[in-house]
């Protein structure tokens, strides 16, 4: 039995685990250590609502950690880690779900779409990071309660035309499914900043137009330029630039769709524009035809980002002018 069975959070403070946190399963035979010194520095990880985390966990939410394989390790003192292959997935790659044979905790899950990273379950831990989001968030019990501080993604499946519900508005499962190997970009993004800080750790200057590259040449404060705050970085921006995008295209295109009159008129328009379909246009092409350009302007107003309240208060302290 553990010395406080309760297994209160509180009684350990972030400080304890400064250079990394160890958890284990109930039985004691697979030990699983994250080395991470910026564990409690930021929020971290995520609630997850989907039917098979919560199966899984065993409860109404799960609470993971997607993290680099590089900063775990696990010992399996009695071979008791085993894996179940999940095949009934969202994304359509299988999820390999390890748990431990004796005692049936669950330990971590991997899936093809986040290469190089592991899914940790953090109930095993004595302390669990502010998550930084939850998913699925349409999918909670009524008597649940909201999570304040952390991003809700509502995502809902709707049925077998292979359509999701995000965020409360229509998307085709084609484009989410795109979205959903977002975790393939950012690994690429994050090879991308290591290149860039290598050769800067070496004292050379890369002459690299990239966004990251001009962020290291500006005048910033060290911890502005670390590998963590550029990746940080790189999320805002693919995340901004992605979803947004096909957030408008989504739902430009339902409306359009949705109204024969509208759809007809923009086909026979864009027939007599593009007279050799085969043959991609550019910009100039399409930039003309007024109808086009029209329903493109209806439909931005449309597709309007994520509205979430935001403290006006400065978090740096008081802040007078002429300092």
């Amino acid at each position: 039995m553990p010395k406080d069975p309760t297994g209160d959070p509180k009684a350990h403070s972030a400080d304890e685990f400064k250079d990394g946190m160890s958890g284990s399963c109930l039985c004691g035979s697979i030990t699983v250590t994250i080395n991470d010194p910026e564990l409690f520095i930021k929020k971290r990880g995520h609630l997850c609502h989907c039917s098979n985390c919560r199966k899984v966990a065993g409860s109404y939410v799960a609470s993971n950690l997607l993290i680099e394989q590089e900063k775990v390790s696990i010992v399996d003192r009695d071979g008791t880690l085993k894996t179940y292959e999940d095949k009934d997935s969202l994304s359509g790659n299988p999820v390999y779900r390890s748990f431990c044979s004796t005692d049936g905790n669950p330990v971590k899950s991997e899936t093809a779409a986040y290469p190089g990273k592991v899914v940790l379950k953090m109930g095993m831990y004595p302390r669990i990071p502010q998550p930084e989001a939850e998913g699925f968030g349409l999918h909670k019990h009524d008597w649940q309660g909201q999570h304040h501080g952390i991003d809700t993604y509502e995502i809902k499946w709707a049925g077998p035309e292979k359509k999701l519900m995000a965020k409360g508005r229509p998307y085709h499962f084609s484009i989410c499914h795109k979205l959903l190997d977002i975790g393939k970009v950012l690994n690429r993004t994050e090879n991308h900043v290591d290149g860039l800080l290598q050769p800067r750790a070496a004292g050379e200057n890369p002459q690299d137009k990239s966004l990251f590259n001009s962020l290291l040449q500006q005048d910033l404060e060290e911890h502005d330029l670390t590998r963590s705050r550029l990746i940080y970085e790189a999320k805002g921006a693919i995340g901004a630039g992605s979803e947004t995008v096909a957030c408008a295209f989504a739902v430009t295109t339902f409306y359009v769709f949705n109204q024969p009159e509208i759809r007809a008129r923009l086909v026979s328009e864009l027939m007599e524009a593009i007279t050799e379909p085969e043959t991609a246009r550019d910009y100039e092409a399409l930039a003309h035809p007024p109808y086009l350009s029209a329903c493109i302007e209806e439909g931005l107003p449309l597709a309007y980002g994520t509205v979430e309240p935001r403290d006006r208060a400065y978090d740096g302290g008081l802040l007078i002018h002429g300092d």
